[in-house]
């Protein structure tokens, strides 16, 4: 792999998990949210959106073996992480030893 295919990798990589990351703290303070809200009527679309968020929380924390896959989830991805940018080689022709000439 070239260096800049490795860096865009580790870009995408890093977007995936920062979007990851913004909807489970969305999910997460979805009650704090909603406390300072004030409601528009019946087709509110923030109560909408908290209402979803809330139910998703509860149908997954319904499930007995949610937590533990969730820190399966996390490992693997960590470790997949920690791996796949392990394995990036910067080749140079300083590296190389290859000499240029015009």
């Amino acid at each position: 792999m070239t260096n800049s295919l490795c860096k865009k990798i580790a870009v995408f990589k890093l977007c995936i998990f920062m979007l990851a990351l913004l909807a489970f703290t969305v999910l997460a303070f979805s009650g704090f949210i909603h406390a300072g809200h004030e409601c528009s009527g019946d087709d509110c679309p923030v109560c909408l959106l908290l209402n979803t968020a809330q139910r998703t929380l509860r149908s997954i924390e319904s499930h007995p073996n949610t937590h533990l896959l969730l820190h399966f989830l996390f490992a693997f991805l960590a470790l997949a992480f920690f791996f796949s940018n392990s394995n990036i080689q910067k080749e140079t022709p300083v590296s190389k030893k290859i000499r240029k000439n015009n």
